[in-house]
């Protein structure tokens, strides 16, 4: 089953919620003249800047994990690599299944809210709030060495989220001066600047709010929230590279390697090279069906 094929008729009555996250959606829809070649890197495992950029889909399957595993407890999320652009998060709970359009939508507002929703009720305080603001924190060190991911266009972008007007005034003002008298940074070191200027000048918490919306994951919404969409199922083929599409298990979140998942053709003559995912699957399918018919 291809993820976002719609489903014409008859209209489903439930669903799993899916959350699809590709690696192109960190950089398409920005106004950065270098979104495109952003998204040619990053929309193929053969592609050089695929790998590392697969940095940003770990760390948004880790708070995926994290949050909605606190919150329908364990085995209750399955996480399927696409085959080419990401990976598919499918929620298994009884209520979510039967979940409508309005109720996913009301999920999807919470996990894709701007932060000064996030923290009003009746989100305030809430579990994705504390989620995002442990997890950018933690892995921004790691995405910031990316080249393109971080490009000017994409830092004035996200500063003009900024709270405090005050504060997003003078953040900007500093990133057009850096701009101007130094237009040989690199990313990396853009990003360092305005960080260093932000926490000397008494604004950590609004660099906090730039680390989240810098790192966030990036869902499909429409993939989310409307019931006639199919999921991607573990060992189906992807239609145009012929990679399996694995099942990750939890555990092999940080060394999963996109690059080396076999075809179609090198699995049926190394069936070892599915092994692990498969036999991981089977015993993940083993706790979803004792944990939904209680």
């Amino acid at each position: 089953l291809d993820l976002g094929e719609p489903i014409r008729a008859p209209a489903p009555v439930g669903r799993e919620f899916t959350l699809d996250i590709d690696l192109p959606d960190y950089a398409v829809g920005r106004r950065d003249t270098s979104a495109r070649a952003v998204y040619t890197a990053t929309s193929d495992p053969a592609a050089g800047d695929y790998l590392a950029s697969w940095a940003f889909i770990r760390c948004a399957v880790r708070m995926v994990l994290e949050f909605f595993t606190a919150r329908y407890g364990p085995d209750s999320v399955m996480v399927v690599f696409s085959g080419k652009k990401g990976v598919c998060c499918t929620v298994f709970d009884s209520a979510l299944f039967w979940m409508g359009d309005a109720g996913r939508g009301s999920i999807m507002s919470e996990l894709m809210g701007r932060l000064d929703v996030l923290t009003r009720p009746p989100h305030d305080r809430g579990l994705w709030l504390g989620v995002l603001r442990k997890h950018c924190a933690r892995h921004f060190e790691e995405l910031n060495g990316l080249q393109h991911w971080f490009r000017p266009q994409r830092i004035r972008e996200t500063v003009a989220s900024v709270r405090s007007g005050a504060a997003r005034a003078r953040v900007v003002a500093f990133v057009e001066n850096t701009e101007a008298s130094c237009p040989g940074l690199s990313d990396s070191q853009r990003l360092q600047r305005v960080r260093g200027y932000m926490e000397g000048s008494g604004l950590r918490s609004a660099f906090g709010e730039l680390q989240i919306d810098l790192v966030r994951p990036r869902f499909d919404q429409n993939v989310a929230k409307q019931l006639n969409h199919l999921s991607k199922m573990p060992f189906t083929l992807h239609p145009t590279n012929g990679r399996c599409c694995l099942y990750i298990p939890p555990q092999d979140v940080d060394t999963f390697n996109p690059c080396t998942t076999p075809t179609v053709l090198q699995a049926a003559q190394n069936p070892e090279l599915v092994r692990h995912s498969l036999c991981e699957f089977h015993l993940f399918v083993g706790r979803v069906k004792a944990k939904m018919c209680v």
